[in-house]
């Protein structure tokens, strides 16, 4: 009897490591198809119309990139501890000054900091431009 109790253990093992190793192959599995199969499809490609999304400007105004269409657009994502966008802003509010008037709008979409991070950082840079 202990013999055949010892055997029905090793089954009942051998069917549960069965049974979490194809939950991990699975779970492996979705994952691959998912982000190397379907992704693809989401992927913007040169000369593909930018997908629209919405966000609320300073002036707690939502603002959709759909807004903006038949302009030109230039888009920048930044941060206020960021040194490349620091050193950036200054050729942006030029460019802007130079085609406000053309129909080609700034949005500089801030990664999330408070207002009064991004109201500090536009007064010491002297940045005019819509944000």
């Amino acid at each position: 009897m202990e013999k055949q109790d010892r055997i029905k253990r090793k089954r009942r093992r051998l069917f549960m490591r069965a049974a979490i190793l194809f939950s991990i192959v699975a779970a492996v599995g979705y994952v691959f198809v998912t982000n190397f199969f379907m992704a693809e499809a989401s992927i913007v490609n040169e000369g593909d119309d930018a997908p629209n999304f919405s966000l609320v400007n300073m002036e707690g105004e939502v603002v959709e990139l759909a807004d903006y269409e038949g302009q030109g657009v230039f888009l920048n994502f930044w941060g206020t501890y960021c040194p490349p966008c620091e050193d950036e802003m200054p050729y942006m509010e030029a460019e802007w000054q130079n085609y406000k008037d053309k129909d080609v709008e700034i949005l500089a979409v801030n990664v999330g900091e408070s207002e009064l991070q991004i109201d500090r950082f536009a007064n010491r840079h002297s940045l005019n431009f819509p944000s």
